[in-house]
């Protein structure tokens, strides 16, 4: 990841949020999908100016309790 798009190099999982471009790369799941979380409440995000956030916490409780019941 380059420092314009996470400039104080915090790791990944220790990051309170990410953008959903990151959370598409990271989890391999599509951006229709995130976005279909978000708008069911399944996933928590936020809007900071005309950018949406996701909750990492809340996109890792997901993704752990899709895998359980798999």
């Amino acid at each position: 990841m380059s420092r314009a798009t996470n400039p104080t190099n915090v790791p990944f999982l220790e990051r309170l949020s990410c953008s959903v471009l990151e959370a598409e790369k990271a989890t391999n799941i599509s951006r229709a999908r995130l976005y279909e979380w978000i708008k069911d409440g399944r996933l928590e995000s936020r809007k900071s100016g005309g950018r949406r956030v996701v909750l990492l916490r809340s996109l890792k409780q997901l993704i752990e309790g899709e895998q359980s019941t798999s």
